[in-house]
């Protein structure tokens, strides 16, 4: 069937579900990944193409003769894993997290009830929270009003993922772009003014965790657009 301009496969029944999985020696994300990346992220059609021309893998170790230099999916797998979603990096986010959380808490009244709106509640004092401690306070303090353009970009995701045609959706792409603007004043600021020599800390104010420093580092090392890293870390910071 179709969706909008793309075609979908509906497979019903746990029998053809098992079938189609255990058939398939090579099922796995990489077309809805190389999707965001051009849709949500906004990277080139150059940079896409480095993506599309590594077939080895998401390994440490590359499943053909790909050279080193020339793999992406693999190295950042392996950038997530150590510094995103390893128990060390996960604790760092877990602290982190929390003591904020606890200053949020610790500004209300001790003194009388006080009477909060929960999805208000979440969507901006708990949401700061989390993008600080993922990407530093300097993204939000560069851009005080960050919170509300993720979430006009969060609004728009489903559109753009299905490719909806920039002509019949302007201001689906107008809201990414604005988000992305945000995204690429944070970069100037923080590699103008970190220094890369420096300590190898767990967290700063300027890039937040490791991840996103070492990412960042990565993608300009293998000459990838400016807009095309923003991208992705602001992939990070949405999702």
């Amino acid at each position: 069937m179709w969706l909008g301009p793309q075609r979908l496969y509906l497979i019903t029944g746990p029998n053809n579900v098992q079938e189609i999985l255990r058939a398939s020696g090579h099922l796995g994300n990489e077309d809805l990944t190389l999707r965001a990346l051009v849709q949500l992220d906004g990277m080139s059609q150059k940079d896409i193409q480095v993506w599309k021309n590594d077939r080895s893998g998401r390994g440490h170790k590359a499943t053909n003769d790909t050279p080193e230099k020339d793999r992406i999916w693999g190295p950042n797998h392996k950038i997530i894993v150590d510094h995103l979603s390893s128990t060390a990096a996960s604790a760092t986010l877990m602290e982190k997290f929390s003591e904020l959380m606890m200053d949020v808490i610790n500004k209300r009244s001790k003194e009388k009830w006080e009477t909060v709106n929960l999805w208000q509640f979440v969507t901006t004092e708990v949401v700061e929270a989390a993008i600080i401690s993922v990407a530093g306070r300097k993204l939000l303090e560069l851009n005080p009003d960050f919170t509300d353009a993720m979430w006009a970009f969060d609004d728009t995701i489903f559109a753009l993922i299905m490719g909806v045609p920039k002509f019949l959706y302007p201001s689906g792409y107008a809201k990414r772009d604005r988000f992305h603007e945000m995204g690429d004043k944070w970069h100037e600021y923080a590699s103008a003014n970190y220094d890369f020599n420096g300590p190898d800390v767990d967290w700063e104010e300027m890039w937040g965790t490791r991840f996103m420093r070492v990412q960042y580092q990565f993608l300009k090392g293998r000459g990838f657009d400016k807009r095309s890293i923003v991208g992705m870390s602001l992939g990070t910071v949405w999702a």
